[in-house]
């Protein structure tokens, strides 16, 4: 449907398909079997303004690769998506994100045991860390099997150098087939997690409808990683690696459901800043301007999460105190000195050890 439907005007008036194949039927035609596919990429490129859709990464080009045959599962196909990225490495790809797994087989003497996620055994796994070291941040969906006797991720999401996605819930909370970590040598996985129960999708048909699954959850993190690669385009995929699991909400404390938990443009954004800072905290402007805003940044919001923030007069008689939360999404907070006449103040500002002793001018 991708070649009909109106969801994909734009990416192909625009030619943002800027190339295909199909390494199963070995033809450029990707366009004859399953729409998995199709609602995978309308998470990253629609814009269908008649149904109020937009993918995360709308204006970006793309190159669809067939790797899957749908009627059988062997592991030729592992094969084939190792052929698919080293010709996405060939043209100059950034990002590949698959929304696949392997662990059983229609032969059963090719299954995987869960020992066998750790990074270097299955193929597709290999290559996909291959792909990596080449500079290609790699995203995959991290599996289905929550619900199963096998739980944990399949391959390629055990790669060690790339993006494993979960699924959570509209309430943030995991989804219940969304499969769990750590890998097999003791990884954090899944790396991160987004929504992918219930998500809005576009089918073959053309029609706007939910589905679930990792295989959802995957390309909005792809998506985000385009538009933030795009805003810092100097950075490394490794950086790209360290900044999307650094700044998500629970890297200071990642499980094994949720991994590091929920990544955010905002969080990106503020960890990369914060590497140009050279002090805990940045007050900023000083004078204070005609607006009344004082801005507060952390420069680790992990290791200074609360931060006690004083304002005192000149005499040092206290006006207010709060104690203020920091993350890397939240990483700046606005004392308003709107309605205090011009002149001094002073501010301190304690976290754990740290105290800091400010005078500020208010013009």
């Amino acid at each position: 449907g991708v070649d009909d439907v109106d969801a994909f005007n734009n990416l192909r008036d625009e030619g943002r398909i800027t190339y295909t194949y199909d390494f199963v039927g070995h033809s450029t035609d990707v366009y004859r079997y399953s729409d998995h596919g199709t609602k995978v990429l309308s998470l990253m490129a629609t814009e269908w303004p008649q149904k109020s859709m937009v993918g995360v990464a709308p204006g970006a080009n793309y190159v669809l690769l067939v790797s899957e045959k749908v009627s059988s599962e062997y592991r030729v196909e592992e094969y084939l998506w190792a052929m698919g990225a080293e010709r996405a490495d060939s043209i100059g790809v950034d990002i590949i994100t698959t929304s696949l797994g392997y662990n059983s087989f229609d032969d059963p003497s090719m299954n995987y045991q869960p020992m066998d996620m750790n990074g270097t055994t299955a193929p597709i796994t290999i290559a996909a860390q291959v792909a990596s070291e080449k500079g290609i941040v790699i995203i995959t969906s991290a599996g289905n099997e929550g619900g199963s006797t096998w739980q944990t991720i399949t391959a390629p999401a055990d790669v060690i150098d790339g993006i494993a996605v979960g699924s959570i819930q509209s309430n943030y909370s995991k989804s219940l087939f969304s499969s769990i970590g750590p890998s097999w040598d003791g990884r954090v996985k899944p790396d991160v997690v987004a929504l992918g129960s219930g998500a809005y999708l576009v089918n073959a048909s053309g029609n706007l409808v939910t589905g679930s699954g990792t295989s959802f959850s995957a390309p909005q993190v792809a998506g985000l990683v385009a538009g933030f690669w795009q805003a810092y385009p100097n950075l490394t995929a490794h950086e790209i690696l360290n900044a999307v699991r650094s700044s998500s909400d629970q890297y200071n404390n990642p499980g094994n459901e949720l991994g590091y938990g929920i990544p955010s443009y905002d969080a990106l954004k503020n960890f990369v800043e914060s590497e140009t800072q050279t002090k805990d905290f940045a007050v900023y402007p000083n004078p204070v301007s005609e607006d009344g805003w004082l801005r507060i940044r952390v420069k680790d919001p992990v290791e200074n999460s609360e931060v006690k923030v004083s304002l005192m007069d000149s005499s040092g008689k206290l006006i207010q105190e709060s104690s203020v939360p920091f993350s890397w999404k939240t990483n700046e907070y606005i004392l308003e000195m709107t309605t205090l006449p011009s002149g001094i103040y002073l501010v301190n500002l304690q976290s754990n050890d740290k105290l800091e002793k400010l005078k500020i001018v208010k013009i």
